[in-house]
């Protein structure tokens, strides 16, 4: 990973990392966020439209018994944003996501509704927010609880894709 980032990557499990991407002569290529998960496992969330292209290049500079796992299709994310996101995510779990408990540029795996959820305290829209990621196929599931319990709060849906 650090190969290929050009922030520091030998950080503390649980930290999150944003970082650019360059090129071989030192252009800029892409952004993105590196969570630390383990000693030796990372997780690179790209943005949509440079997924492939960021992959590629991670692929084209694997250190010698590296491997990349492409999990593109088997995650989604929910992002969960805006002045009452902690009351919300604080309605679906027990785990203590104050601010001294949960930093932000960090990641931990909660409980949130009926399942575990890998949450990323980050945020893009100058806000308090977490990235939701689930599998695909609890996707829908995490975001109805989501949905009724930002109800009161008067959540909006935005930026979704269909």
């Amino acid at each position: 990973v650090q190969r290929v980032c050009v922030r520091q990557m030998d950080v503390a499990p649980g930290k999150v990392v944003y970082t650019p991407v360059l090129s071989e002569t030192g252009g800029f290529k892409s952004d993105l966020t590196v969570m630390r998960l383990g000693k030796d496992h990372f997780r690179v969330v790209t943005g949509g439209a440079h997924g492939m292209a960021d992959l590629k290049w991670f692929k084209d500079h694997l250190a010698p018994m590296a491997s990349i796992l492409d999990m593109t299709t088997a995650y989604t994310t929910v992002g969960l944003w805006g002045p009452n996101a902690r009351r919300i995510l604080h309605k679906l779990t027990r785990a203590d996501i104050s601010h001294a408990a949960f930093k932000f540029s960090t990641c931990k795996t909660l409980e949130v509704g009926s399942q575990l959820v890998l949450a990323s305290r980050i945020s893009y829209v100058g806000d308090l927010g977490w990235e939701l990621y689930v599998p695909m196929e609890q996707g829908q599931r995490l975001w109805d609880e989501i949905w009724d319990a930002g109800q009161e709060f008067g959540i909006t849906a935005c930026g979704m894709g269909v």
